[in-house]
């Protein structure tokens, strides 16, 4: 096991998406705007843009594709850990 391996690791278990982060990320996934994202879940737009930019903060990401590709990702480790 190489160091960048057992990094992976370590972040996979500090990963935690709230479920409402869970339900904007899988939105934002999928394409939806933050307006879109907002009238789907019966939010404010600020609420889901806050949500999104809280969970950025969170987890050291910078914009809506790095926080997919991290949900994607936890999603499908998930996924493997179920099997």
């Amino acid at each position: 096991m190489g160091p960048d391996q057992g990094q992976n690791s370590d972040r996979d278990t500090r990963i935690h998406f709230s479920p409402r982060q869970s339900e904007i990320i899988a939105l934002a996934a999928k394409g939806l705007a933050d307006k879109e994202i907002a009238l789907q879940l019966r939010l404010s737009v600020p609420t889901v843009r806050t949500h999104l930019h809280r969970f950025y903060k969170d987890h050291g990401v910078h914009n809506r594709a790095e926080a997919v590709a991290l949900w994607l990702e936890r999603a499908d480790v998930s996924a493997n850990h179920n099997t």
